[in-house]
Formats: C-alpha cells, structure tokens, sequence
C-alpha cells in the first residue's frame, strides 16, 4: 500500500515540472512566488543583456574642459582598487589628491608670449621666418659702420660711397694753381749753364755759354754730366732745338751743339721732360 502511494505521487510530481521555457525568470524583485510548478535540474536562465560582461572595456576618456579654480571637492570620482577593478567614490577632496597635483597647471586652452632678449618664451611666426631664410650653416657676418686700418669685416656701401667720393679719379688733372708742393731743384753745367727742375719738367739755360775748338757743321759735345733725375725722357730719341746760327740737341746725359764755326757763344733755352 504505501509502495503505491509513493508511486502515485512521484506521478503527480510530473505533471507539475515547468515545460514552458519563458517562464524561467533572468533575475527580478526578490519575492517567495506563487507557482506550483517545479523547476527541472537541468534548467538554464538566460543572459542578462542589460548588464556589461566581466571582462568588459571602456573607450577614451572625453576631455569635458578645464576646472576651475575655485572647486573644493570632486562628486563621483571613478577610481581602480588593487584589483583594477573599477570604483565610484564621492566628496574627493582635492587636498586628499597626492598622484597628481593640478595646483598650477595651464588650462587646456592657454597661450605662450613670445621670446624677447631678455626672457624665454615661444618662436614667433616673424622670428621662423627669418630664420628659414637663413642658409644652412650660415655664420653671423658683423658689418662695419666706420672704415678702420685692421678691421677684416665688411664694411657698409655708404660709409665706402662717402669716403670714395672725396677722392680723385685714377685718372684726372690739375691745373697750374692746385699745384702748391712742387719745389725747383737746380744743378748747374760747366760755364755757368743752369737746370731748373720743378717736379718732372726740366729746364735748360745757356746764357752765353762760350765754346771754341769744335768743329764747324758737325755735332760736338758741349757737356756730358748731365744728372740721371735731369735727363730727358726718351732714351736714345734726342731733343732738338735751334737758332739761326746753331743747333743744339739733348739726349741722355749729353748736350751737343752743331756750330757754323769753331768757337763762339750759346745764347739758348731748352725745355724738356725727366722720366
């Protein structure tokens, strides 16, 4: 008898096994239910959507703009314990905060002044400019404003214009009256005879200078001591001069006459160039 009772219920038990899949519940408000149906062992709840996996990520982080410096406190700080598990405090306060202090740190939009000479900063768009038009290894080239006997710099084209327009031209000429440091030297021949030499110009004076012994109609020396700074410019090519009863040449350090007769006076001037 009482094996047929057993029986009996283990039959009833059946029909009260869950067989309808979407009653089996994911998760809900916790209550002690009401169903008479009996779940089978094997059963399999579904999974949860609504809830992120245990091994899920995050993206980036959005930057949601600067602080402001007044904050005393932090809400919702999302921190790391040791397990790196991710954690939601609140109330941080700032002086609490020791990893890293944001006491005097630039916003994130800031700007930077320029350099000066006298202190540091950014590259202005003016000074990269000049700068790329720098050639590659180009050294600094120290121009001067003044014309200096041991100065090597360059020199600046309007201190040279200026010096250079108080000079004369290679090539130019005087004229009598700007002529103020010529001196006159003098020599003097046999007989009295005077050379005036002023500058490159010589002159020869024969002021009765008595000859006799010389042969008529040919050339005769009448002196041969001339100074070398005296002598005439033009090496071999003689000088000529004349009057009516004589000629007279000059070349190198000689003076010749070309008498009518074999003695007599030279009465003459002559006039030439020194090298």
């Amino acid at each position: 008898m009482a094996e047929i009772r057993k029986t009996n219920i283990f039959q009833y038990l059946k029909t009260k096994y869950n067989n309808v899949a979407s009653i089996v519940k994911m998760n809900g408000t916790q209550s002690a239910g009401s169903s008479d149906y009996i779940a089978r062992a094997d059963h399999v709840h579904p999974v949860d959507t609504s809830r992120a996996a245990s091994n899920h990520s995050h993206g980036s982080l959005v930057n949601d703009g600067a602080l402001n410096s007044d904050i005393t406190s932090v809400n919702k700080v999302a921190v790391t314990d040791a397990t790196n598990k991710l954690k939601t405090i609140s109330k941080l306060p700032l002086d609490k905060v020791t990893h890293q202090d944001i006491s005097g740190k630039a916003n994130v939009n800031h700007s930077h002044d320029s350099a000066t000479v006298n202190a540091n900063g950014f590259l202005s768009k003016e000074d990269k400019s000049k700068l790329d038009g720098i050639a590659t290894e180009a050294t600094k080239t120290v121009v001067d404003s003044s014309l200096s006997s041991s100065s090597t710099n360059p020199v600046q084209n309007k201190v040279v214009n200026s010096a250079l327009s108080g000079k004369a031209n290679s090539s130019h000429t005087h004229i009598a009256s700007q002529i103020s440091d010529l001196t006159v030297s003098t020599h003097t021949l046999a007989n009295g005879a005077k050379l005036y030499k002023y500058g490159k110009i010589v002159m020869c004076v024969l002021f009765n200078v008595a000859f006799s012994g010389k042969t008529a109609y040919t050339w005769n020396d009448l002196f041969t001591n001339i100074p070398s700074t005296y002598q005439p410019i033009g090496g071999t090519n003689p000088i000529y001069a004349h009057s009516s009863d004589i000629m007279l040449s000059v070349q190198g350090a000689s003076i010749q006459i070309y008498p009518h007769k074999t003695s007599g006076s030279v009465f003459m001037t002559l006039v030439w160039i020194t090298a």
